[in-house]
């Protein structure tokens, strides 16, 4: 009999796990993410979720829960803290249940995060998809009005929102560093 690939190794203990082979498949094309991901620490962080996924009962635990959205909150927490907390949540409470509940107390750190996504749409709807200075329709983006780096706290306020065109966006930052890259785009 010939020697499986490393592929249908990992598959076939996937398989002996789990008992089923779509959820084989599944967890296989994760850690094959996992094992792409360049920082160790998310690394360790999407295989812990993986691990939750797999090995706890998903049964409710209030004072996970409570931990979880005290890290979220804190100022002192890092990033990575953050993340594993809302890992922990998000397995407990579901994403949606997870972004209703922090939405209003949590310090955003990352740009491509959920709450970003949805402020950005909830920006977007507000000002039904036009741009506020020009009435543009194309190439709309939504603008922090206290910036991102300046307002953590503001970053996912829909009220620190305002929607712009890439051009007036881009002149709403004339002056700073990044207005000449911005302006290329437009």
């Amino acid at each position: 009999m010939a020697k499986l690939t490393i592929k249908q190794q990992k598959f076939a203990d996937e398989y002996l796990i789990s008992g089923n082979a779509t959820q084989a498949a599944l967890m296989t094309d994760e850690i094959r993410h996992i094992r792409s991901m360049q920082d160790p620490i998310k690394q360790q962080i999407k295989a812990a979720e993986c691990l939750l996924k797999r090995c706890l009962c998903k049964k409710f635990n209030l004072k996970i829960c409570v931990d979880g959205l005290a890290v979220i909150i804190s100022i002192n927490a890092t990033s990575y803290q953050k993340m594993a907390a809302r890992v922990l949540l998000n397995y407990y409470l579901g994403v949606h249940q997870t972004n209703n509940l922090i939405e209003q107390s949590a310090v955003i750190t990352d740009r491509e995060d959920m709450l970003v996504k949805r402020w950005r749409k909830r920006v977007l709807e507000r000002d039904k998809y036009t741009c506020q200075h020009c009435g543009s329709h194309l190439n709309l983006c939504a603008h922090h009005i206290s910036y991102w780096s300046n307002d953590p706290v503001n970053r996912i306020n829909v009220d620190n929102g305002i929607t712009l065109c890439s051009s007036c966006h881009a002149e709403e930052h004339r002056g700073e560093r990044v207005y000449n890259l911005m302006a290329k785009k437009c």
